[in-house]
């Protein structure tokens, strides 16, 4: 598995894994454009997404229908180390 990130341009990145790629930028109050996602929405993002489809994955396994299924992921800042003190799935 491999992916590639290549810096456009300020805080912009591409981020390309198989065929598909990722605008990544930080929003304006952080000094960004607002082009894409954050990293730290991205690194959210992950986490729903996985959480997520292992839902799926365990739901198929056991033969459980699923007619809904969302996942919502809050991540609180530490502003003063830039990394999330908390996560709540």
């Amino acid at each position: 598995m491999k992916v590639e990130t290549v810096w456009i341009k300020n805080y912009q990145v591409s981020v390309t894994a198989r065929q598909f790629q990722v605008p990544v930028d930080e929003a304006p109050e952080y000094g960004g454009e607002d082009t894409g996602m954050m990293p730290t929405e991205q690194f959210l993002s992950s986490l729903a997404s996985c959480f997520c489809i292992s839902l799926v994955y365990v739901a198929k396994k056991g033969r459980v229908e699923l007619r809904d299924l969302k996942v919502e992921v809050i991540g609180e800042k530490d502003r003063k180390n830039s990394l999330f003190s908390k996560c709540i799935v």
